[in-house]
Order: structure tokens, then sequence, then C-alpha cells
């Protein structure tokens, strides 16, 4: 709690003309499925965010952060998890910020040689995860002419890849 108190206080500094209710609005946080230790926070105010994903302490342990993102900009950040993917035993964390009416970015997160890391990132309007065949797939939408024009992105063991563009 002491934590999740940490990165709203940084909110508050980052937009001091905010009022709370705005940074609690634009507050997501999730625990990581079946790692409910592993804790993600993204924070926006005013068109800037931040992402911390951190450890809870646990009895005889301090919280650790394991990653922590600049301060960049972004708002109404949300959190998904791509369960099927786990490098180093962790699912994919999926953090989408919206950059304005229609572009946002996908940053993807994962353990890579036992350290939290960005693996990637997708821009986008929209995203979408599918499973075609066995596999966890994102579907980056995106405005070509006034038309939704899909780019498919694969897993290729160590990051999304695009694998081919559709109408």
């Amino acid at each position: 709690m002491r934590f999740l108190g940490l990165c709203l206080g940084a909110a508050l500094l980052c937009a001091t003309a905010a009022r709370a209710d705005d940074v609690q609005k634009d507050l997501k946080a999730a625990a990581l499925p079946g790692q409910p230790d592993i804790k993600v926070v993204c924070w926006s105010v005013e068109g800037s965010s931040q992402i911390t994903i951190y450890r809870d302490k646990t009895v005889g342990q301090t919280q650790k952060v394991l990653y922590q993102s600049g301060v960049a900009g972004g708002y109404l950040p949300e959190i998904r998890f791509i369960e099927d993917i786990r490098p180093g035993g962790v699912p994919l964390i999926l953090i989408q910020r919206n950059w304005g009416v229609s572009i946002a970015r996908l940053e993807v997160f994962g353990l890579q040689r036992s350290r939290m890391t960005k693996l990637g990132e997708i821009e986008g309007f929209q995203f979408d995860l599918e499973h075609r065949g066995k596999n966890a797939v994102i579907v980056a939408h995106d405005m070509e002419n006034h038309e939704d024009i899909r780019t498919v992105y694969h897993w290729n063991g160590h990051s999304f890849v695009a694998a081919k563009r559709e109408k």
C-alpha cells in the first residue's frame, strides 16, 4: 500500500493542477495471473504517465521494483496479460497508453534473462488479442485513407513481429 501511495504521490507532483479524483480515475493496478505478488501499476495525469512493475513484500522481504519507466506521454492506461506466453514463467504484460484520438502504443513486458524488461511496442489505434490456431496473436488496427488496416503480430519466442497486413 505504501508503494502505491508513492506512485500516486509521483503522479500528483507531475501535474499539480490535476485534482486527486482525476488521478484515481487514471490509475490502473493489477496483479499478474498466478503470481499475485507481482503488481503492475500505471498512472496518467494530463498527458503524462508512468509504468511500474514491482514484487510486493512477503513475509521477511521488502518490496522490489522490477521495472519502472520514465515519465512519458500517454493517458488512459489499460493493463492486460497473455497467459499463454510465459517467458521465464511469467505471463506477458501488455500496457496500452493512448497518445491521441486515433493513436495508441501497446508496450509488451516480460522476463528476459531473469529481469523484467520491455520486450517491444506496437503502434495503432486499437489492439485485439486473438487466438489463431494454438497461438495468441495481437492484431493492431491502423487507419490508412479512412480504412481500417490490421497488422497481425506473432510471438517469435522473444518479441512480437509483424506477420501480415489485412484489410
